[in-house]
């Protein structure tokens, strides 16, 4: 799966496995959450999101996402010091 780096104030990097409609959203936090499911179409409107003046990433990963798939936290948010 490629990762790519966003300029986001909430997610870090996203990638896609197309073949086995995986997506994977990294926050700022440290969390990292693997959704399965997703289609290339949704994985590409979430990338494209922050570029459109209706909607920014997080509306849309809250909107269309978070809740929507299967998912899996592989790696929780860091402990605050």
């Amino acid at each position: 799966m490629t990762r790519v780096t966003v300029t986001d104030p909430i997610f870090r990097s996203a990638g896609y496995d197309a073949d086995r409609q995986l997506m994977e959203v990294s926050f700022r936090d440290g969390r990292v959450i693997l959704y399965r499911g997703v289609s290339m179409g949704i994985y590409n409107k979430f990338m494209r999101a922050n570029q459109r003046a209706d909607v920014n990433m997080e509306a849309y990963y809250h909107t269309v996402i978070e809740g929507k798939f299967p998912a899996r936290e592989i790696r929780p948010a860091r402990a605050l010091a």
